[in-house]
């Protein structure tokens, strides 16, 4: 658990600084003279390649899920799906091959709710609460900086004699 969320925000840290050197790197005239020609579009285009790059290696590099494969009444593939995990983890001894797995009724599969109706529910009800309220501050917050900020700057500069490379300088870094 802790690790996943170190490297998701590391990953994410790591993204905004290579965006923002990307932004600085096309929107420079000295570096790029021919702004209009690239600009924006493709810093975009740069932006989207290691999603892609995830995507589909992730459709190539990860497994199925051995609860979808048993569910579905491919025992001997979850089975394998299993051991390979096990081997993964070092646990190879106390998953030998070939184990049989039994499959069991999946409530949720055979429920007559709709999903939406189990999320009204608990206990996802007060987890999609929390998850959704703290999404709702930090879209709020960020979306809020990333309006305000370019009018304060330009308030802020004008009063102090700031030149409008200067303004999107700061804009860049932030």
């Amino acid at each position: 658990g802790k690790v996943a969320i170190a490297v998701g925000g590391f990953s994410s840290a790591v993204g905004r600084v290579f965006v923002a050197l990307l932004a600085s790197a096309l929107y420079d005239p000295s570096y790029n003279p021919q702004y209009s020609r690239f600009g924006w579009r493709v810093c975009l285009l740069l932006c989207t390649i290691p999603g892609v790059i995830a995507l589909v290696l992730g459709l190539y590099v990860l497994a199925e899920s051995p609860r979808f494969l048993l569910v579905w009444g491919r025992k001997e593939e979850a089975s394998q799906a299993l051991r390979n995990l096990a081997l993964k983890n070092g646990k190879a001894d106390q998953f030998p091959e070939g184990t049989e797995l039994l499959a069991v009724e999946d409530d949720l599969l055979f429920s007559t709710e709709s999903t939406w109706q189990r999320l009204g529910q608990e206990p996802y009800w007060s987890g999609l609460l929390v998850a959704s309220t703290s999404h709702l501050f930090m879209a709020f917050a960020y979306f809020g900086m990333i309006f305000v900020l370019p009018v304060y700057l330009d308030t802020y500069g004008r009063v102090n004699g700031w030149h409008q490379q200067d303004k999107d300088i700061i804009l860049v870094i932030v």
